[in-house]
């Protein structure tokens, strides 16, 4: 069941978040990386900042929620050749929930708002649509006896694209 929770995240967050450009899930390590671009380079302090304050966020929201995680992190990854900056939230998909999403992706926007990439086209978010994600991807993975140790989903042109690692 594990596995279905994950997808479901999975899905989830790149439907209902178009501030996040890429989610990676390994289900075999039980872990999701939840990513957001960000135009420009961000300074030193700015990024330690939001660090310091996301772990925080975050933890008040486990506190409140009586979550136990096993995987947290928040790192950054400059490309300056390409003027462009990586926001990654890891995270253990056991204890993930849609709520602490939505808590990130409100710090993400009070945070950097302005430096956020965003697909612009428009993507269905209806439950009924997510769940029929979900089967096509569940059947694919099992017609082909596919193993679903990893998934790269991203968002291009108000689409959204999945990839089995």
């Amino acid at each position: 069941m594990e596995e279905n929770a994950g997808l479901d995240i999975f899905i989830s967050v790149l439907l209902r978040h178009p501030e996040f450009n890429a989610v990676k899930y390994n289900a075999a390590n039980g872990e999701i990386k939840i990513e957001a671009a960000l135009q420009g380079e961000i300074e030193k302090g700015t990024k330690d900042n939001f660090m310091t304050e996301g772990m925080k966020c975050v933890g008040l929201f486990h506190k409140l929620s009586g979550i136990e995680a096993s995987i947290i992190r928040i790192n950054f990854e400059e490309h300056s050749t390409s003027n462009l900056t990586l926001l990654r939230y890891h995270r253990d998909v056991e204890s993930l929930t849609e709520g602490e999403v939505e808590v990130f992706a409100g710090l993400l926007q009070k945070s950097f708002d302005e430096f956020i990439i965003r697909d612009s086209g428009k993507i269905i978010t209806e439950d009924g649509f997510k769940k029929r994600v979900k089967e096509n991807l569940l059947y694919k993975i099992n017609r082909g006896k596919t193993s679903t140790s990893n998934f790269l989903a991203y968002r291009e042109h108000g689409r959204v694209l999945v990839f089995n690692k």
